[in-house]
């Protein structure tokens, strides 16, 4: 029933996907999970404006003392310059509207903390000159709103903030948002926090050329116990347009509350070591790969991830020193103008999609220069017949092990569900880990590949030992739950399922333990969850037709 790859068997026995899975979970494997307090950040005390000195700007402002300054008025082409040796300074703004001559329209030199506090009822309207030429000097200014000191964001007004050549907001220690309504129109990056981006409150629109937000301090590199280059979303409302990554943080992006919701060109969530959701709403509408680092840890929350190829890429990471070693072709994934199905297809000119989804998700997006899933080899693309034509088998397996060149051990990557309502749509594996993949609890769906170059799950090693995980996809490179798994039902569709049909998995009681509908042609579904008994058998119907039987293991 199976062309081309057929699954294999287990290269890693589930005990020992356990042993690493716990390895990566208490830290051992090198990537371990900041927690909050690991950061150090002292949140902003409420502000008192009583004593507060009133500015009305008309012209260029240079702070040189330490207090709270209540600003408002219009500057045309200057900028508002704190340079404080020694101190705090809070800045209320209260109907202010700077355009810079040069970068910065607010330029934070030196001071031990500023604070931005957005007056209630207030507009305010930061901007460069749309006629501003980047500065070559490697130590100016490289936003609208930069400080070289921590940075603080809060109150119930708004801020708006347009850059035409470069970034939105920078701070080159940590930034913390605490409140306000925050937009963000960049040429380049929206909002970076070089050793700490943090969002406990307030609202932000993001539109940007290039990363929505990110931190990108790289002590990591050098010493894998720094707490610097990290994202963290607390609460919260955040929407990110970008152009190239959504949310990229060398160090770890967390999210534990608030929601977020990203379309980008590029990755969803990036970073070289851990991302981890544990609460809060975490919407992917856009990207090449929804979800990636070294470690992708999901404990809670509730999410959908759409990607033009992995929804879920585990790979890289800051431990690797291989220099033949990126992201992308660790995977065995595509490197520009490759092919994602490994030579086994006819690939595609840059910024097209051969896929066969585009007609059902127009939305989706295709990395410049990347190859396409291809045509031929492994089966091609799943194609469907009618249902009077399926037919079901059973299949088993744990891992597809390792390809030609590509190590099996995982160097500590390793993808770990364990609570959270998780939907996937991708285009390229679903769930793809260089390293290990765990579903000890939570709900997931994935609605992998119609293209058989690639698989709803890849992995080295895939144990399910609890919670419901469906996946439903290609069947050329199937990867199916290992031994020591709970019960799982396989069932291969020779002739294929069409999009939109509803698959059912019904029970000797004739009881409906799982339904799924397609969205996009699949031959292989994989259904895990408390409810299935190893060996019982379980009717298959496709679209309201029986089409077989199948035991589960």
């Amino acid at each position: 029933a199976l062309a081309g790859c057929t699954p294999s068997t287990a290269t890693t026995a589930a005990g020992d996907a356990a042993t690493q899975a716990q390895a990566a979970s208490d830290g051992t494997s090198g990537y371990a999970a900041l927690t909050y307090d690991d950061l150090g950040i002292d949140e902003a005390a409420a502000v008192d404006d009583s004593s507060a000195v009133d500015m009305q700007l008309t012209g260029s402002v240079t702070i040189t003392e330490a207090g709270t300054y209540r600003l408002s008025g219009t500057i045309a082409s200057g900028a508002v310059t704190v340079d404080v040796a020694d101190g705090e300074v809070t800045l209320i703004l209260d109907g202010v509207n700077i355009t810079s001559d040069e970068t910065a329209a607010i330029n934070v030199v030196s001071a031990d903390s500023v604070v931005i506090s957005l007056a209630a009822g207030s507009t305010n309207t930061l901007s460069d000159a749309a006629t501003t030429a980047a500065s070559t000097d490697e130590d100016a200014p490289t936003a609208v709103l930069y400080s070289k000191a921590d940075l603080y964001i809060e109150g119930p007004g708004s801020l708006t903030v347009s850059a035409s050549i470069n970034d939105g907001i920078t701070s080159k220690d940590s930034l913390i948002i605490e409140g306000g309504t925050i937009s963000v129109d960049a040429a380049d990056d929206g909002v970076n926090g070089k050793d700490h981006i943090v969002v406990l409150d307030g609202t932000l629109t993001i539109n940007a050329g290039g990363d929505g937000i990110k931190s990108d301090n790289e002590d990591v590199l050098t010493d894998a116990t720094s707490t610097k280059g990290v994202a963290w979303f607390s609460g919260g409302t955040v929407s990110i347009t970008a152009g190239d990554e959504g949310v990229q943080a060398e160090r770890q992006v967390t999210v534990d509350g608030g929601s977020v919701t990203i379309a980008a060109a590029d990755h969803g969530l990036d970073s070289e070591g851990v991302v981890s959701v544990d609460d809060g709403v975490v919407d992917v509408t856009q990207s090449y790969e929804a979800i990636q680092g070294a470690v992708v840890l999901l404990s809670g929350g509730t999410g959908t991830l759409v990607a033009s190829d992995d929804g879920i890429n585990v790979a890289g990471g800051y431990l690797d020193t291989s220099a033949a070693t990126t992201a992308e072709d660790d995977e065995g994934g595509q490197m520009p103008g490759g092919d994602q199905g490994g030579g086994q297809g006819g690939g595609q000119p840059p910024g097209q999609d051969t896929s066969g989804a585009n007609a059902d998700n127009a939305s989706v997006v295709t990395r410049p220069g990347d190859g396409g899933d291809g045509g031929g080899g492994m089966g091609g693309e799943t194609s469907a017949t009618e249902p009077s034509e399926l037919t079901v088998s059973g299949a088993s397996g744990g891992g597809m092990g390792a390809m030609p060149g590509e190590s099996n051990d995982g160097s500590g990557r390793y993808l770990e569900i364990s609570g959270g309502t998780w939907t996937v749509d991708a285009q390229g594996d679903g769930l793809d880990a260089n390293g290990t993949i765990s579903v000890t609890g939570g709900t997931t769906t994935v609605f992998g590949p119609s293209s058989n170059g690639n698989a709803p799950v890849d992995a080295d090693s895939f144990t399910v030992t609890g919670g419901t995980l469906t996946a439903i996809g290609s069947s050329g490179m199937l990867v199916t739950p290992a031994d020591g798994s709970q019960g799982s039902v396989v069932a291969v569709f020779s002739g294929g399922v069409a999009a939109g049909s509803e698959v059912t998995l019904t029970d000797a009681a004739g009881t409906v333990v799982a339904s799924v509908t397609t969205e996009r042609a699949s031959q292989a579904l994989i259904f895990s969850s408390a409810d299935i008994t190893a060996g019982a058998a379980y009717t298959v119907t496709v679209a309201g037709t029986v089409v077989g039987t199948v035991t589960a293991s």
